[in-house]
């Protein structure tokens, strides 16, 4: 009888031990779930507050831009209205781009956006007392002079960029083709030399850089001129030229450095324009076989007539990227190959945002001036008024007895 006790005993001994074990078994696995939900959703919780700050930086950049439409159009117009507030706006401009900070925080306010002090806050309602969202805008630092011209050319798309220094410039520096443009660091390359007969081909390899085609335009209206003149080199501001740039690794090719690339200053210089008498002429252009470093695999200098600031003189450089989109920077210098800023022409806004404890920074650029204008591709230019341009379509089943007469 005491032994069929005892193998009870035991029995049931073991059993306890065995639903202690599984208890603590399914406690772990019941506990590290637990963990895991709530890691995940304090992430979530987390990317949202990030992605909060980040919206409330991007309507600081909307406030820039409010800020810039007042600028042009109130002070930048010839216009006579709003006196003070353009001294005001003019003040603050000059201050920021003196200061090597950047300038204030609440340069907006001198238009009567956004906070004379501290945070501006985000609401979603008109009500002062709409504080709920806990979101604001802390910093905005506007500057109006930029050392570069950022911008993306989609396949076959193309922009136009005023040219409106704050010094004479000499040379124009265009780089394009970064890691946005290829899923791979390695850049394919042609090995074409500056002898090299450029022959554009009829397919594009994949990752490869965009053949770029520059367009250089001028109008001095300090002098005389007609629309006849675009049709000229460029002489004393006024004139055209066009060159098309082709990726290439040769150590020959042009470059940003040593070998720069003359942009029409002359007769026989090395752009030419494009017309029924001469053929347009492809250069090599030098880029670097690999983008892990970063940057823009692809750069060159291009030595132009002067481009002088102020308004007398207008200069534009049109971009075209053929093959596939790129992104590009483009950069001016004097005579001794020193960045010389643009004036006005691409505003940079730097933008800092809260949502309750997170911040988050951009900076953003402005378009001061429109380069989305639709400025065509092709034209015609209609001589004397002797001559004609007809352009009737005709559907007939005459072989003559039609004209544009």
């Amino acid at each position: 009888m005491k032994t069929k006790l005892n193998q009870k005993f035991k029995q049931g001994g073991a059993s306890i031990f065995l639903v202690v074990v599984s208890c603590m078994f399914v406690a772990i696995i019941v506990a590290s779930f637990v963990r895991l939900m709530i890691r995940d959703q304090q992430q979530a919780s987390q990317q949202d507050i990030s992605q909060s700050a980040y919206d409330s930086a991007q309507a600081g950049v909307e406030d820039a831009k409010r800020f810039m439409n007042i600028w042009l159009s109130e002070c930048q117009s010839g216009q006579s209205v709003s006196n003070d507030r353009c001294s005001a706006m003019s003040q603050a401009l000059q201050a920021a781009a003196l200061d090597t900070n950047g300038g204030s925080c609440n340069i907006l306010n001198s238009a009567g956006v956004g906070s004379a002090s501290g945070e501006t806050m985000i609401q979603s309602s008109s009500s002062s007392a709409d504080t709920k969202l806990d979101q604001a805008y802390t910093c905005v630092k506007l500057q109006m002079d930029t050392e570069d011209y950022l911008g993306e050319l989609s396949k076959d798309g193309s922009a136009t960029i005023r040219l409106k220094p704050v010094a004479t410039a000499k040379y124009i520096r265009i780089s394009w083709h970064t890691s946005k443009d290829t899923s791979s660091e390695s850049v394919p390359l042609d090995n074409f030399g500056i002898a090299t007969n450029i022959a554009l081909p009829t397919s594009w390899t994949t990752n490869k850089p965009a053949v770029v085609t520059a367009q250089l335009a001028g109008i001095n209206f300090a002098s005389a001129h007609s629309g006849d003149s675009l049709d000229n080199p460029i002489t004393n501001g006024t004139g055209s030229g066009k060159i098309t740039l082709f990726p290439s690794s040769s150590s020959t090719a042009y470059n940003s450095d040593s070998r720069p690339l003359g942009f029409q200053v002359a007769a026989g210089a090395d752009a030419v324009r494009r017309d029924a008498s001469t053929s347009q002429k492809v250069y090599p252009t030098s880029c670097k076989a690999s983008l892990s470093a970063g940057g823009y695999a692809c750069s060159v200098l291009l030595s132009v007539p002067d481009i002088n600031p102020g308004d007398s003189q207008y200069t534009i450089l049109r971009l075209n990227s053929l093959y596939t989109s790129t992104n590009y920077k483009v950069e001016m210098l004097d005579a001794s190959r020193q960045v010389v800023k643009f004036n006005g022409i691409q505003p940079k806004v730097d933008s800092t945002g809260r949502a309750n404890d997170r911040f988050r920074r951009v900076e953003s650029r402005i378009e001061a001036v429109d380069n989305q204008f639709p400025v065509p591709d092709f034209a015609v230019s209609q001589g004397d008024s002797g001559n004609k341009l007809c352009k009737d379509f005709w559907v007939t089943n005459l072989s003559s007895g039609f004209s544009c007469e």
